[in-house]
């Protein structure tokens, strides 16, 4: 074997490189606010100090879309001076500046690309996790034309080489893997489709590379998994991507989303990884990981030059040069890998346990301390890429680490609410919140301010990521008419953007039996709820007559908290002596108290906001829903408030448009608690006489299914439903 090849001048295209070693393009997650960092200058200057030929910045998305992390760069303007500054960095040691580009597809997240997703085909990510919508064909040119733009930007940041990321299960590999590509047009369906995508970024590539610029192309091996890319297809693949003339290419294997191990090997450290992501933006993420980790990731066997008997099945049928990756621990390793044909080795893990991995390889024996733990993996998707093992303090460098993150993740929030007026699509707002009790320590302080930002309106969203690319949805729920009809809910969640001839309405008969097993009644003596005390002294008296009526078995609904505490009250004091058992909402954790009212047949439960919908109480426990009166949502809530200005401004009733359609929504499932068996039996009673007397009453009326209705005083609505429930 010649040990003599790695400290040797090569040349990479129009570039020639000092030895054959190049960093990797590891992901470093160190472009905080997605813009380059100190840490991301000092890490390439001292990987280009420590003897790399050429070290490669990792994952720079070529459009915001493409971005999956906050620690990511994309090409923007507001970065070009920091990136010439890295570069410059790098030169003066010596080496060669790459900078990988590519776009993460349906790899990305909403709140990181602030975007819907996108990727070859509309599906669900379960790794991410995300729902994402298959690109339209004009985007895709645009994507397209973004590669070329990137390639013009990275020139001018003075970038020696481009690599461009067509592997991985990342965008380019999306389309050409039949696992994620299940288009019908000309992008999909057989190989040679599957492949025009990545033709087309190549020769967009290639064209603005010019003379001066090297490119390279990382591309896959093989998928990883029984449904993706095999080997025979893949050089068709590396064939392919030869005729557009780059100038070399990385040979991996792997797939993020469904075998991410096989990229590098080993086993991921589950429990740290799930440790130190953000509990806040990850709880479900950490979760997952912790109970079915194992099989979301799973482990692949670790040896060293682990690609490297597939990677000679490339070299053989390949003429352009080939970069051969994966276990190069030592010079031996990378010999062993140029003696077999390839130009040059690229490495990951060797160069993060230690910059100077390259100069000490000039002792041919000498090979990494890295003992493969893969710890800087799982840190890398929530701090930035280092080995564990040459942090000191690692724990209070971890929490400091996530900190940072968090108040950066602030700082970001706070900005927008510095701006709020010129952001008309969201809605800002400022409240106070209570810590649990549980969580508080001696003197500890239970008020804390909470700062939210929400989309005004979704319709648009809805439309994009659901509706469009979708061939077929189906909508169904027991309170999607608002009244009369679909208007409503199909105006809020954005069906009124589709094309009318695909939109099909349909109401089905409920199985339950509301003629025959539902009382509806309204007392009309009520006084009018704007007659503030005496309606509340009013349906006090009145509450406890009801209840009486049905002997407990009831489940009373309010709107405001103050009322539901005087009534209960009351209600306590009224039935102190019998065996009716009176339970409110905040006595307990609410499951717990839902199985105390399930379990006594003559209990009461006094509630409010979130048991009018999700309440499933089967049987005589359940024979009287009170409703104290109509559900409007209060004018102090900022969404409402934000959504009734915007109709008010176009000139429209906001009452009319917004404030009863949500109120008869929530009025529909307040009455729906009642009946959750086709079995069971017994009456709603509605105390706010409105409901028959105001105009905006038929749209509440007309919610109700059709059953037996009273109109009547309370005395002889009481008499109606004792008969009813025991007759």
């Amino acid at each position: 074997m010649n040990n003599n090849l790695l400290f040797t001048e090569h040349k990479l295209g129009p570039i020639t490189l000092r030895n054959r070693a190049i960093r990797s393009a590891a992901f470093e997650n160190m472009a905080y606010g997605n813009k380059p960092s100190q840490d991301l200058y000092n890490y390439h200057t001292a990987v280009a100090r420590g003897g790399a030929a050429m070290t490669t910045v990792a994952y720079c998305s070529v459009t915001r879309s493409g971005v999956s992390f906050d620690g990511q760069l994309y090409i923007h303007d507001e970065i070009k001076e920091d990136l010439k500054r890295l570069t410059d960095g790098i030169h003066a040691e010596g080496a060669k500046a790459s900078i990988q580009l590519g776009h993460c597809g349906n790899m990305t997240h909403f709140y990181t690309c602030k975007c819907l997703p996108v990727g070859a085909s509309t599906g669900f990510n379960l790794y991410s996790p995300t729902l994402h919508r298959a690109l339209k064909k004009e985007e895709i040119k645009d994507i397209v034309k973004a590669f070329g733009h990137a390639v013009d930007f990275c020139r001018e940041c003075g970038f020696d080489c481009v690599e461009i990321h067509a592997g991985h299960g990342y965008l380019i590999s999306q389309f050409l893997s039949p696992y994620t590509n299940r288009r019908r047009d000309e992008y999909g369906g057989s190989l040679e489709n599957r492949m025009r995508f990545m033709n087309e970024v190549m020769a967009e590539v290639m064209e603005h590379a010019g003379d001066d610029m090297a490119v390279v192309v990382k591309t896959n091996m093989y998928d990883g998994f029984k449904s993706g890319l095999k080997v025979e297809e893949c050089i068709r693949i590396a064939q392919e991507i030869e005729k557009h003339g780059v100038h070399a290419l990385v040979l991996t294997a792997g797939f993020v989303s469904k075998a991410p191990f096989t990229v590098m090997g080993g086993a991921m450290p589950i429990k740290t990884l799930a440790h130190y992501m953000n509990p806040w933006s990850f709880w479900w993420l950490r979760l997952a990981l912790r109970f079915v980790g194992h099989l979301m990731i799973p482990t692949v066997p670790f040896k060293e030059l682990f690609f490297l008997d597939t990677a000679k099945q490339f070299r053989a049928a390949l003429k352009m040069p080939l970069i051969y990756v994966g276990g190069v621990m030592g010079r031996e390793n990378a010999e062993t890998a140029l003696a077999a044909g390839f130009d040059f080795v690229q490495i990951g893990h060797a160069l993060v346990r230690d910059t100077d991995f390259v100069n000490k390889m000039k002792e041919e024996q000498y090979h990494s301390e890295c003992k493969r733990s893969n710890y800087c993996v799982a840190r890398m998707y929530t701090l930035d890429m280092k080995c564990h093992e040459c942090d000191k303090d690692i724990p209070a460098y971890y929490e400091t680490k996530i900190l940072v993150r968090r108040l950066e993740d602030l700082v970001v929030l706070l900005r927008d609410f510095c701006v709020w007026d010129e952001k008309k699509d969201k809605v800002f707002w400022i409240s106070k919140k209570m810590l649990p009790r549980e969580l508080l320590k001696d003197g500890g302080d239970a008020v804390y301010i909470n700062f939210t930002e929400t989309p005004l309106d979704i319709s648009s969203l809805m439309n994009q990521g659901v509706y469009e690319p979708m061939e077929s949805v189906v909508c169904t729920s027991a309170t999607l008419k608002a009244g009369r009809d679909f208007s409503y809910w199909m105006k809020r969640a954005g069906v009124f953007f589709t094309d009318t001839n695909r939109v099909m309405t349909g109401e089905y008969p409920s199985p339950f039996p509301y003629k025959k097993n539902m009382l509806f009644a309204v007392p009309s003596d009520a006084p009018l709820p704007e007659d503030g005390f005496n309606f509340q002294q009013w349906i006090e008296a009145a509450i406890i007559k009801l209840i009486e009526a049905a002997e407990g078995r009831s489940l009373v609904l309010f709107t405001a908290y103050e009322s539901l505490k005087s009534a209960y009250s009351r209600a306590q004091v009224s039935f102190r002596n019998s065996d009716i058992t009176v339970l409110r909402q905040g006595m307990d954790d609410n499951s717990r108290l839902l199985d105390l009212f399930r379990n006594d047949v003559k209990s009461v439960l006094f509630a409010t906001d979130s048991f009018w919908q999700g309440v499933d109480v089967p049987g005589e426990a359940l024979s009287q829903v009170i409703i104290v009166k109509f559900p409007f949502t209060v004018p102090n809530d900022p969404v409402f408030t934000a959504r009734a200005e915007a109709i008010s401004k176009r000139g429209g009733s906001s009452f009319m448009e917004l404030s009863v359609p949500e109120a008869v929504i929530k009025f529909r499932q307040g009455v729906g608690r009642l009946m959750r068996r086709g079995s069971d039996k017994g009456s709603v009673v509605v105390l706010d006489r409105r409901i028959y007397e105001k105009r905006y009453g038929v749209f509440f009326l007309s919610s109700v299914p059709e059953c037996k209705r009273i109109y009547e005083p309370l005395e002889n609505i009481c008499n109606h439903i004792s008969e009813f429930i025991f007759g």
